[in-house]
């Protein structure tokens, strides 16, 4: 009986979705599982059944902080403002110290390009996680934007240094180089984010442009 138990178990478990689908059919009225498949399909760029699975476990545990903040951000890339500040600020309400309700609010802004308020969300959520990637590559978008560009530069530079291996942020920091009129070092972050990811259709199309102008501004000399 052992191998036929385990075959079907291999079966179940062979994706997150999978799994999280099986959870829910054990035990529907899960949270975590609800809120973990809505992150799942998330991912997958599925953002009405996301939808539909954060809904479902703030449903089921309306102090489900993650599912909030998940939601929130979902929202945020809707541009469903109203909703999604609610449900951000909701998640904070519940837990204060968790970092990424906080950089979901700045993403919020920073869409609206409201870039002071931004940074502000961004630094709270790197005071509580100075790790947090996504909220460095916020913040040095912000400060470019408000044209404090040595700034942003050290943000980036900090950033890198506790992730080197997080693409976002060389592609980053090959924006701000570019913008600024350095494309040699521009295409050294660029080509370190191919490294990283050779399949990064952004830093690739990115590097391959600076070359090509590269290359144009050779030959014109």
């Amino acid at each position: 009986l052992l191998v036929p138990l385990t075959w079907q178990q291999c079966h179940v478990w062979r994706n997150g979705q999978t799994l999280w689908e099986h959870s829910i059919r054990v035990a529907p009225h899960s949270a975590v599982a609800h809120a973990n498949l809505g992150v799942l399909y998330a991912l997958e760029g599925h953002n009405k059944e996301a939808q539909r699975e954060y809904e479902r476990a703030i449903e089921l545990d309306p102090n489900q902080e993650r599912a909030h903040a998940n939601l929130g951000l979902l929202l945020v890339w809707q541009d469903e403002t109203t909703a999604a500040l609610a449900h951000l600020q909701r998640a904070i309400e519940i837990r204060p110290h968790f970092a990424a309700p906080y950089s979901d609010l700045g993403d919020l802004y920073a869409r609206q390009s409201k870039f002071a308020q931004a940074a502000e969300y961004y630094r709270k959520a790197l005071d509580l996680d100075p790790r947090y990637a996504h909220a460095s590559v916020g913040l040095a978008y912000c400060l470019y934007r408000m044209g404090r560009f040595k700034e942003a530069e050290e943000e980036l530079s900090k950033g890198l240094a506790a992730h080197p291996n997080q693409v976002s942020l060389w592609i980053a920091y090959g924006n701000l180089l570019s913008d600024t009129g350095r494309p040699s070092l521009a295409v050294n972050m660029y080509e370190q984010a191919v490294r990283l990811d050779p399949k990064n259709v952004e830093a690739r199309n990115k590097l391959e442009a600076l070359r090509r102008r590269q290359v144009q501004n050779q030959s014109a000399r």
